[in-house]
């Protein structure tokens, strides 16, 4: 007894102090200039090991006083002792103590076990009724009056919002603007997103070297539609659905397929693994 009295004399004084100088140490952490070096580093280290001690001290204390019995001023008129008063774990589960356990105890045994009629946990009974309500709720507003979105309505909303958040983020940032009769050669660093673009988008067609396949060999002299950039710009802009080349304008934008064309352009010499037959006429720079 004199070392619960004592232990809950600790909460009540040690405790709020404790926690008043770590928040105020924290809140001072923050309005100073951060440092980078090993003193501070350690200090913090430090911090969160006396934090981290404190918690621990606290749910040992904490536990010890919930699942410890503790006695009353009243008296037992049959034994004249103290009554012992429920602990706060048998109060939150109902449970008895072993000196009331006669009280709940079913008439018959099996083979001289006995059975108690223990009642259900309040916790448990209000979490069964709560989740029943919650469960009304839910179908009321969302399938009786349908008053919030449902999965699929919520995820087209989201989609929808995303889109007219980009068309914002695109007005304040205007597209590149492409002059399809100067284009030259574009840079190494936009060149490699040529060919992720071609990879991920082309290669179906043409191969990751651009070898051919359904489509025509890129590596060569030989084209259908003409050679230059202007002319490869046009082809992957556009398209010829005819012959089972789709426009990729809309798809991929202005941007990327200048990318696209200039990383094409880079294939001429190359040697692809399985180069496919000449198709076309040859193109020769000017």
């Amino acid at each position: 007894m004199e070392l619960k009295k004592y232990l809950q004399k600790v909460i009540y004084t040690v405790v709020p102090v404790l926690l008043f100088t770590l928040i105020t140490t924290v809140a001072n952490a923050n309005d100073t200039t951060t440092v980078v070096s090993k003193e501070s580093s350690f200090k913090g280290n430090l911090l969160i090991i006396l934090f981290s001690i404190f918690i621990v001290v606290e749910l040992i204390i904490i536990g010890y006083l919930i699942f410890s019995p503790s006695t009353s001023n009243e008296v037992d008129s049959v034994t004249g002792k103290p009554k012992r008063r429920r602990t706060l774990w048998e109060r939150f589960n109902n449970l008895k103590s072993m000196e009331e356990e006669s009280s709940i105890e079913l008439e018959h045994d099996y083979d001289g076990i006995k059975e108690l009629d223990n009642a259900a946990p309040p916790w448990f009974t209000i979490g069964f009724t709560l989740s029943i309500i919650f469960a009304f709720i839910y179908m009321y507003r969302y399938h009786v009056v349908h008053s919030a979105p449902l999965q699929i309505e919520e995820y087209t909303i989201a989609v929808k919002k995303a889109k007219e958040e980009k068309a914002a983020l695109d007005k304040l940032k205007p597209p590149k603007v492409i002059d399809e009769n100067n284009l030259v050669l574009l840079s190494p660093a936009e060149i490699a997103k040529g060919k992720e673009i071609f990879i991920k988008n082309c290669a179906t067609c043409h191969a990751n070297d651009g070898g051919g396949g359904a489509g025509p060999n890129l590596t060569d002299n030989y084209w259908m539609h003409g050679g230059s950039l202007k002319d490869i710009f046009i082809s992957v802009k556009v398209g010829y659905p005819q012959k089972g080349m789709p426009g990729w304008g809309e798809i991929l934008g202005l941007e990327q397929v200048e990318q696209v064309t200039s990383y094409i352009k880079t294939l001429k010499g190359t040697k692809p693994a399985i180069p496919k037959e000449q198709q076309g006429e040859l193109y020769k720079e000017n």
